[in-house]
């Protein structure tokens, strides 16, 4: 990837999809990432508690749920898609990050949506770089067939199409009905 013609000016219409996944994601900072459950002894019961996702790596999270928002106003796609990709991936590392330092607890729901909206951020970053590169979402060519495959009915505007091979002879007619 070439990083030399990164560009940083902001548009006033942001990219919608990119920014409800940050945003879902920053939700999800609030959610309980684990808990410990209460238990009951002699009649008295024990509360359980949880912890949000502003603790060990649900700050990497945080951050790049933020970075997500901002990149959604940038004004180069490609500029918008790298940044979104990198975004998603950070904020995987940082739920991954905070589920290897549970020790003992377990996990909450706002971490598992997190792990979702942290991988469905680098996903949408990918796919705004894949647009920006004139591809399609999925797929290596894009959808588009290069010109020496074309058919020869289908040769680009302004161009002759390639002179034809040799071909196969004529099959031989049928025979005459008796």
């Amino acid at each position: 990837m070439d990083f030399s013609n990164l560009e940083f000016k902001f548009v006033p219409k942001p990219d919608l999809l990119l920014i409800i996944v940050s945003g879902v994601l920053f939700i999800t900072i609030f959610l309980p990432w684990w808990s410990w459950g209460g238990y009951t002894s002699f009649g008295y019961n024990y509360p359980g508690w949880s912890v949000n996702g502003f603790h060990n790596g649900g700050i990497l999270t945080f951050m790049m749920c933020l970075v997500g928002i901002a990149a959604s106003f940038l004004d180069s796609q490609k500029t918008r898609g790298i940044m979104g990709m990198g975004a998603g991936i950070l904020a995987v590392l940082g739920t991954i990050i905070s589920l290897a330092t549970l020790s003992g607890a377990g996990i909450g729901f706002g971490m598992i949506i997190a792990i979702i909206a942290s991988v469905a951020l680098g996903v949408v970053g990918y796919m705004i770089y894949r647009k920006s590169q004139g591809l399609s979402t999925w797929g290596s060519s894009g959808g588009k067939t290069p010109p020496a495959q074309m058919p020869p009915s289908q040769t680009p505007p302004g161009q002759t199409p390639p002179p034809a091979g040799p071909s196969a002879p004529p099959p031989p007619p049928p025979p005459p009905p008796r």
